[in-house]
């Protein structure tokens, strides 16, 4: 409708985009492992309020059209919220980029910093838990981006998390020393992008001296070398992970 009505193509499928990902907020807060939010606020918890899909024995459902409550509405507005926010960080368009982090599309020397929030070992089974997300997200923009969305779920065959732990048959090969060797790898490309006396910044957390142990030693192993290193709060103390518990 919109390009019938004269509305720029990109344009319309960024609305459409956005639009996409207001569904994506529904469906966290519409699926039957919500239960209700005891502490206040907009009546349920989101499905993930941990990063896991629990059971849940009594989930709560939210009319979807609740103007105060976790519905369309309040959808729509968290994502103009974010467009706003982040048309202040930078004039300057960015360019994202879907890739391995194994083989990175640039040349050598290419950039000033690297950034990265590497996988946290074995605390979250991220494609496992996207697929929540990702089959809505083929439902509606699947054909605006079908280079995305051309499996029916998320690959995880390349995913580097150490997957044993949560499934010992469908990722047998994937234990310690398997996250060790492709963290090297993707640590390497980083060191290989980099110009010379630039800096890589990586964000890590995990309560295991095991975890740490296959960072650091990934770290040395790819060329960089360590230079300083801050805790940095990062999380809500109130979130449901961090009760009665050290994450």
């Amino acid at each position: 409708k919109m390009l019938k009505e004269g509305t720029e193509e990109e344009y319309a499928k960024a609305v459409v985009s956005y639009l996409a990902l207001g569904v994506d907020r529904l469906a966290d807060f519409g699926s039957v492992l919500c239960v209700l939010n005891v502490t206040g606020g907009r009546g349920v918890v989101h499905t993930f309020g941990r990063q896991a899909l629990p059971m849940a024995w009594d989930y709560i459902e939210s009319n979807p059209f609740n103007p105060v409550a976790a519905g369309w509405p309040t959808a729509c507005e968290k994502n103009e919220k974010w467009i706003q926010h982040a048309s202040q960080t930078a004039y300057t368009p960015a360019i994202v980029t879907q890739s391995s982090a194994t083989s990175l599309p640039y040349g050598d020397n290419y950039f000033d910093a690297v950034i990265t929030d590497p996988p946290y070992y074995i605390n979250v089974p991220y494609a496992d838990l996207s697929d929540f997300f990702y089959v809505w997200l083929k439902r509606t923009i699947g054909d605006l981006y079908p280079e995305l969305f051309a499996t029916p779920l998320t690959p995880k065959s390349e995913e580097i998390v150490q997957m044993q732990h949560w499934d010992p048959i469908r990722y047998k090969e994937k234990d310690k020393l398997w996250f060790e060797a492709m963290i090297t790898k993707a640590f390497k490309e980083c060191y290989r992008v980099l110009k010379p006396e630039s800096i890589a910044c990586i964000v890590f957390a995990h309560k295991s001296t095991e975890a740490w142990e296959t960072i650091i030693n990934a770290l040395l192993n790819s060329g960089l070398y360590l230079t300083a290193s801050w805790p940095v709060h990062t999380e809500m103390k109130a979130r449901l992970r961090a009760s009665e518990s050290a994450a």
